[in-house]
């Protein structure tokens, strides 16, 4: 089971199979926290199958892939979201310099759409489930899909998601150097 585990991230995991889907709706509707990361485009398929039902997310999902001269840039939805809030205007413009090539373009649902690429496709989109949250990030991290990795600030983005995500939603304390963790 899935009991003790804060956060669970699922990259490129394909279709959660029968067994581990009726473990993960409930565990996460009783508050569980989910992070996906899909962009494989061999998994069109299973995020549509698996994936995007679990989250209560419509189909279909299309693939975007542009050439390297047409990448699309990462635009800030709501900039007082709370993974984004207080980092800064410097931050939000850098963020908006990330480029995307390849991703799934996802309906956004009843989902909150955090980031979004030009053409308006949502790049995080995060919602609930029961008392649980969860995020998706329709893209991998691979050079040929972003440079969103490459960004500066996409290891606090991370962390923040990750926060966000472990606190059920509420303000959470994000690490600095020197901390213990917990």
């Amino acid at each position: 089971g899935l009991d003790g585990v804060d956060l669970l991230i699922l990259v490129d995991a394909g279709a959660p199979g029968r067994r581990l889907a009726g473990t993960l709706r409930p565990w996460l509707e009783a508050g569980g926290a989910l992070l996906v990361l899909a962009g494989d485009p061999t998994q069109a398929g299973d995020l549509e199958a698996g994936v995007l039902p679990l989250l209560d997310l419509p189909a279909p999902v299309r693939w975007v892939s542009r050439a390297a001269d047409q990448a699309e840039r990462a635009r800030v939805v709501d900039a007082g979201h709370p993974m984004l809030a207080d980092l800064g205007e410097a931050s939000l413009e850098a963020l908006s310099a990330a480029r995307w090539w390849r991703y799934f373009a996802v309906p956004e649902g009843t989902g909150r759409v955090v980031l979004a690429a030009d053409g308006g496709a949502p790049l995080i989109l995060e919602g609930r489930q029961g008392r649980g949250r969860w995020m998706l990030w329709p893209f991998h991290l691979r050079r040929d899909a972003t440079d969103a990795m490459l960004n500066p600030v996409f290891l606090p983005l991370v962390q923040r998601a990750a926060a966000r995500l472990v606190a059920s939603g509420r303000g959470a304390r994000l690490a600095t150097v020197g901390d213990e963790p917990v």
